[in-house]
């Protein structure tokens, strides 16, 4: 079933899990206020700091993590996956198969568009099938790619998708090419595909689509809140839709905030916002004693959830030597002691220790730069040439160990100059191959870890060039299987081959700190399903 594949991420996502399209938003120019009730207004409002900006606010595209997790606000996944591990109902009120194949999506019925009509099956087919055009320059259809009547990237193989139709004004049914379990179609489908208005974007050219003036105003939406303004690196507004189908918001406005790491700390301090985001809005590490020592805050303690990865450039590295030398070169432990205060694991590979199919044979880094310098000597690389290290900006713990990488592949004998954009222009230089090394981090589903696996190794589908057919077969194996015994065999196998070939080496695993202000009563930073109840966010 060689096709059926989709990239992740993490987030990760992890998901992860990237290009650049214009950014949007009303013109509206005053920015957020205070968090809080303010009394002249009697607004209530709830602030969140963030240090990764979104690229824009698309739904028809995977951006980057900031992106899709405030564009889902606006637009509603059919389901999203909560800190429980369970999918919660969002558009859709439930799911069911019979065979594993044919999976029928029930969706609210009183779901409705900000401008008042309905939301239906229509919409939701219309939605698939416009990310899925080949025409539409969207990397979301790799993430729906088990779809029939797709090709290994998502993209329709004929007129329109067969794999999808409308059954009723409320039931959409979704044929897969081959058998998958609840969970992978849940995390695939049914959380990234974030329905349109058929009505509004209908007679847009998909070729244009992703710039289009539907996209950067998002008029019509159909979430617990709507956009007021959005100042790209500065600020998201949004404000309470008083008609959502699930209850109007409690709180009358909802920001992002976008700002440095220490920033982050400061504002949770002064009470300018109210709690961080996970993942885009970490607090540095530095700081970590500090905030848990706010009497303001609320902590919630980390988990091993965020994995930081040097992405490697195989065209620039093609000998698995000089990747294997560069993986051992790294002192991690050093990185986690000095620069993470402990706050983290040591990882060579992108499966923390609470994975329950860890390979513990191959998952322990190796530190030893007289056995590194070896490797590299034997693969003959050219030491003079200048490798490019592309490092993104906000989290400063991050720049930290960036800057700590380059000088342990300095006493390597590799010539390594940092070159430091915003997150979306290196997601962009990601995607192109416009680096030699790169770090970036993102997170596994826990349900679905191969979302991650793909763009991270699959051939095609990766972005350092990464090419191995046994790789290719095991995580799709891992894909589409429904034993447990052979999922964990297909792992084992599968994480040894990467501890040997090194494409894109972990370099640890971070526990990251969330705090949140105690006026809010109800609403936390989480590291799943965060705003799967938003509109039940509240202050005292």
């Amino acid at each position: 079933m060689k096709f059926m594949k989709k990239i992740a991420l993490l987030l990760a996502a992890a998901t992860i899990l990237s290009s650049l399209a214009a950014c949007g938003g009303s013109t509206a120019t005053a920015s957020p206020s205070a968090g809080g009730t303010s009394s002249a207004a009697s607004k209530k409002t709830i602030n969140v700091g963030l240090t990764n900006t979104p690229a824009n606010l698309d739904p028809l595209d995977f951006v980057d993590n900031a992106t899709t997790w405030i564009t889902q606000i606006l637009y509603l996944p059919l389901m999203d996956l909560d800190e429980d591990g369970t999918y919660k109902p969002q558009l859709a009120d439930s799911v069911d198969t019979t065979d594993n194949k044919v999976y029928t999506v029930h969706l609210n019925e009183d779901a409705k568009w900000t401008d008042g009509q309905p939301v239906t099956a229509d919409d939701v087919v219309f939605t698939t099938n416009l990310v899925c055009n080949p025409k539409t320059n969207s990397n979301l259809s790799s993430y729906i790619n088990l779809i029939d009547g797709t090709d290994k990237t998502g993209k329709s193989t004929g007129d329109t998708v067969s794999g999808v139709k409308r059954i009723d004004d409320h039931t959409v049914q979704f044929t897969l090419k081959s058998k998958a379990g609840m969970d992978v179609f849940k995390d695939s489908v049914c959380k990234n595909i974030k329905t349109v208005p058929q009505h509004v974007f209908k007679d847009v050219d998909p070729a244009t689509v992703l710039t289009s003036k539907q996209v950067q105003d998002a008029a019509v939406t159909d979430g617990a809140f709507q956009l007021v303004s959005f100042q790209k690196s500065q600020y998201v507004q949004l404000a309470a839709n008083k008609d959502y189908f699930r209850g109007t918001p409690k709180v009358d406005e909802l920001n992002f905030k976008i700002m440095q790491g220490s920033n982050i700390t400061a504002e949770l301090q002064s009470g300018e916002i109210d709690m961080n985001w996970p993942g885009i809005g970490n607090v540095p590490v530095e700081d970590y004693d500090k905030v848990k020592a706010m009497d303001n805050l609320t902590i919630i303690p980390g988990v091993p959830w965020t994995i930081q990865y040097l992405f490697i450039n195989n065209k620039t590295f093609t000998d698995k030597k000089v990747r294997q030398a560069i993986s051992m070169a790294i002192d991690r432990k050093s990185i986690n002691d000095n620069l993470c205060k402990g706050e983290g694991e040591l990882i060579q590979l992108p499966f923390a220790s609470d994975y329950k199919f860890l390979n513990q044979d191959v998952s322990t880094p190796v530190f030893d730069l007289a056995k590194a310098k070896q490797l590299l000597a034997e693969s003959g690389f050219d030491t003079g040439k200048t490798i490019r290290f592309n490092v993104p900006t906000g989290n400063t713990t991050r720049e930290s160990v960036a800057n700590v990488v380059q000088s342990n592949l300095t006493a390597l004998g590799l010539n390594v100059q940092i070159q430091k954009y915003d997150f979306p222009t290196i997601m962009s230089k990601l995607r192109s191959l416009d680096y030699d090394l790169t770090i970036v981090g993102n997170s596994t589903t826990p349900t679905n870890p191969t979302s991650w696996l793909q763009f991270l190794y699959e051939t095609g589908m990766d972005h350092n060039e990464y090419s191995n057919p046994d790789v290719d077969s095991l995580i799709e194996s891992a894909y589409v299987e429904t034993d447990e015994n052979q999922i964990k065999e297909d792992y084992m196998k599968l994480q040894e081959i990467l501890a040997d070939e090194m494409p894109t080496p972990a370099l640890y695993a971070s526990y990251e700190l969330m705090a949140v202000n105690k006026r809010i009563v109800t609403g936390k930073p989480k590291i799943y399903g965060m705003t799967v109840n938003v509109q039940d966010w509240d202050i005292k």
